[in-house]
């Protein structure tokens, strides 16, 4: 009887093991089929995320109120640029300088400052592009406006970036002198380096 169970034993673990081998070896054949038969989707270069808190030059800024964008590239690990931006109420009667077509209280996303630190790689408009996607998710209806300031880079005010980009102002004269900068390939006089609203018509054709 012993040897009889023994051998009962045996033999239900060798059937165990050719069962096994078979099931895992049809899983690896299925797994290896699927690899070379699906197209696998590449990893992008460049990602961004939220965050409630950024790390400005070594100063943490902590707002709920506003959300921080950060892009990274894929490959190096490194921050490419960082963005802070929200939602904000305004009065048509008191905010004259963006959208001056609305009469009524208008919503539009503000970006409060954007650093890039990877200059000439469309860090920047990309930002800006994410910044009207973001602008309509949270009711704002593609409405984007932003303060031009060259207090961070005083060789290179940002003005004619957010031109090119499809941001304009309420100062004609100011629109045309940009866009003939722009087509000369010249920057700004310092004159006109001065802190400036600026916002993106919902009907522009060069609006993000």
């Amino acid at each position: 009887l012993t040897s009889k169970k023994y051998r009962n034993v045996i033999i239900f673990n060798i059937f165990f093991v050719i069962l096994t081998k078979n099931i895992f070896s049809n899983f690896i054949f299925s797994m290896n089929y699927l690899m070379h038969q699906l197209p696998l989707k590449k990893i992008p270069t460049r990602i961004v995320y939220a965050a409630r808190d950024v790390n400005v030059k070594n100063r943490l800024i902590q707002d709920t109120s506003i959300t921080y964008y950060r892009m990274v590239d894929t490959k190096t690990g490194k921050y490419l640029g960082e963005m802070g931006a929200s939602p904000m109420d305004y009065d048509p009667r008191i905010n004259t300088k963006i959208y001056p077509e609305l009469k009524n209280f208008f919503k539009s996303f503000y970006v409060h400052f954007m650093y890039v630190y990877e200059k000439h790689q469309k860090v920047g408009s990309e930002l800006l592009k994410i910044a009207h996607k973001e602008s309509k998710h949270m009711g704002c209806e593609g409405r984007v406006n932003l303060l031009a300031s060259s207090c961070y880079d005083l060789k290179n005010p940002p003005h004619l970036f957010y031109k090119k980009n499809g941001f304009t102002s309420v100062n004609q004269e100011l629109n045309d002198y940009f866009d003939k900068c722009i087509s000369d390939g010249v920057q700004i006089d310092k004159k006109y380096r001065r802190n400036l609203n600026m916002y993106l018509p919902l009907d522009n054709k060069k609006s993000l």
